[in-house]
């Protein structure tokens, strides 16, 4: 009979341990609840989603100066780097700003790390700050040294490419216009002070010959301009061709006095006139005016008026106008060998480039950022996150205030 009362009568319940709930039964469950509050669910998402949407149709219209999210576009250029050539040129432009790595002019050096040196320091970056007025542009007024170069370090980036050797050049901004101009003048400043501070013996020769050349045709330009000044005042292009044309007027002037001298003697042979003939006094009236016509042109008048040098003046014009001449085919052939040796020494030079251009900038035409469609699609999920948040909320705060206030009411008890 003990035995018997230990055991279970079938009236009282068998206590049976809960069944472990499959991740169905748990997903069916939350789903359920999410259906419950799907009404409010829906409108946190679809305001969360208005309000982004909304920002960023606004970020599109706004102008740039005001816009908290501008359209930014990126300009790019490629430079192919020698990072096995001499480091002389870049070099010498360290040293100028007293950047000393240890690199002599003859010295072998790796030329990515001094352009990536110079694109950093702060005369380069002073000048661009100069140069694209960032202080005032921006409106810096509180240490607009650093701020500006930050500015121009933010803005700008570099970076470099071992295995194709190149060097990236990017500039990021509101204007394309302005991106590229920025990075197409960062690639001008470095062949710049290449060039100046290169430190190579052919590139300065060639420099040197340039100047040569460029002053020799000023000289040139100049003896141009006098001879020409010569001419107008003498009113001739060549003075040995004035000259002969002088003589040749005078020679036939004379000619013509011969023909009436003889005329003259033939006439005075033949009249027995105490009174000399009409036709005789006409004869001796021409060759007075000829005579005179001879002194005017020996002084380069005709008509009253001076259209050549005197014969007096012809010599020395002459003179003048050959020596002229002489100096400038002197000039001339200074010019012609000092450009036979630019030539030679342009295509014949040996010297280790520190880079060359494979692509300019170009202006951009596509933004690179925002993605306001990305923006907008992540607002979507993140107003919807936030709403499952809030119908969990919503759901277990109630149990939660549930079991505080039984847990009270049982320590009352």
């Amino acid at each position: 009979m003990a035995v018997m009362n230990k055991l279970p009568t079938l009236t009282e319940p068998i206590e049976t341990p809960d069944k472990p709930k499959s991740i169905i039964d748990i997903l069916l469950k939350y789903l359920i609840m999410l259906w419950r509050y799907r009404v409010l669910m829906g409108i946190i998402t679809a305001s969360g989603t208005f309000v982004v949407f909304t920002f960023c149709l606004l970020t599109k219209l706004l102008p740039p100066e005001i816009n908290p999210m501008p359209n930014q576009y990126t300009a790019q250029a490629v430079l192919l780097v020698d990072r096995d050539s001499s480091g002389g040129g870049i070099g010498s432009i360290l040293a100028s700003y007293g950047m000393n790595l240890g690199l002599g002019s003859s010295s072998g050096g790796n030329n990515i790390d001094l352009i990536l040196t110079i694109l950093d320091s702060r005369p380069f970056l002073d000048l661009l700050v100069e140069e694209f007025d960032i202080i005032n542009e921006r409106r810096i007024k509180l240490d607009p040294k650093t701020n500006s170069r930050l500015i121009i370090q933010n803005m700008s980036s570099h970076w470099y490419d071992k295995t194709s050797n190149t060097l990236t050049l990017s500039c990021t901004h509101t204007d394309p216009e302005y991106a590229a101009d920025f990075v197409n003048r960062q690639i001008e400043l470095l062949e710049q002070w290449y060039t100046q501070f290169g430190g190579q013996r052919a590139e300065k020769d060639l420099h040197l010959l340039e100047v040569q050349l460029a002053n020799q045709e000023g000289q040139i330009a100049r003896l141009e301009d006098e001879i020409k000044k010569f001419q107008q005042e003498n009113n001739t292009i060549s003075i040995e061709d004035l000259a002969a044309l002088q003589a040749k007027m005078i020679g036939d002037l004379r000619t013509q006095i011969t023909q009436i001298d003889l005329q003259i003697q033939t006439a005075q042979q033949f009249s027995q006139a105490a009174i000399e003939s009409e036709s005789l006094i006409n004869l001796r009236l021409q060759r007075n005016n000829l005579n005179y016509m001879i002194s005017q042109l020996e002084k380069g008048y005709s008509g009253g008026v001076k259209i050549m040098p005197s014969a007096e003046e012809l010599p020395d014009l002459a003179i003048k106008y050959t020596k002229l001449r002489q100096e400038a085919e002197i000039q001339a052939t200074v010019y012609q060998k000092l450009r036979e040796q630019y030539e030679i020494a342009n295509l014949n030079q040996e010297r280790a480039e520190a880079f060359s251009v494979m692509e300019y900038a170009e202006v951009p035409e596509l933004k690179d950022s925002p993605r306001r469609s990305v923006i907008v699609v992540g607002g979507f999920f993140v107003s919807l996150l936030i709403s499952i948040l809030v119908a969990f909320i919503l759901e277990y705060s109630g149990q939660v205030i549930d079991i505080i206030k039984e847990k009270i009411k049982n320590e009352q008890s």
